[in-house]
């Protein structure tokens, strides 16, 4: 996967295994995310369309799983996402 090293004066805000460098900031107004935050639920059914021969590659993963998760916790996060951009745009004085 994609991987990087943090920029001189960064700060590590999330990590996984797979990748350390999962969320960083640079002062109050400078905030990088390499996962989509963004992300609704209609988003994700035109996803699992665009990259169905991916999905269908990986072991233990399938739209038919993806779809009910989606259903299942994609209101949650969608809310939780939108918590976490006010937060930050406030946080850097933009709203």
């Amino acid at each position: 996967g994609d991987t990087f090293d943090l920029p001189d004066g960064c700060q590590r805000l999330a990590s996984t295994p797979i990748c350390v460098n999962q969320a960083f900031s640079r002062g109050p107004r400078c905030l990088a995310l390499q996962f989509h935050v963004e992300v609704s639920t209609p988003t994700l059914e035109r996803w699992y369309i665009g990259h169905t021969l991916e999905i269908a590659s990986t072991p233990g993963v399938s739209v038919t799983q993806l779809r009910a998760d989606g259903l299942r916790y994609g209101p949650k996060l969608e809310e939780q996402a939108r918590e976490m951009l006010n937060c930050w745009l406030a946080g850097a004085g933009l709203v």
